[in-house]
């Protein structure tokens, strides 16, 4: 078994980074409107499923496996192909998402930003 786990399967890397990085930029896009309107706890929700998917890709495009959530931003954010300020970012903004619809609005983009810099780093 140890040996099938060596080394990282390309196909598995190539789906993890398709299918997580597609998720995060849905969760954004389904909570644009909603941000708009200021609903708090929707946004938030959608945030945390957002970093929960760049942190899926983060770890198949480093070709490391996730066990457990747990910790893993701040792994991901260690990570030799990882975007600058990646840990800070989705740390300030889960921290604090936005009280009104300018903040939540802020930090969707800053959210978009980060998918964006994912993205590139698998081109």
């Amino acid at each position: 078994m140890k040996a099938r786990l060596s080394e990282y399967p390309p196909p598995l890397k190539r789906t993890l980074v398709k299918k997580f990085l597609w998720e995060a930029d849905f969760a954004l896009h389904t909570c644009r409107k909603p941000a708009e309107r200021g609903e708090v706890s929707y946004v938030g929700g959608c945030l945390f499923r957002c970093a929960a998917c760049l942190v899926q890709a983060l770890f198949a495009l480093n070709e490391r496996y996730l066990v457990n959530e747990k910790g893993s931003v701040k792994t991901a954010g260690s990570f030799a192909l990882c975007p600058d300020g990646f840990e800070k970012t989705v740390s300030d903004v889960l921290a604090e998402p936005g009280r009104d619809a300018a903040g939540l609005q802020t930090n969707v983009c800053r959210f978009e930003r980060l998918v964006e810099a994912v993205r590139a780093l698998s081109d």
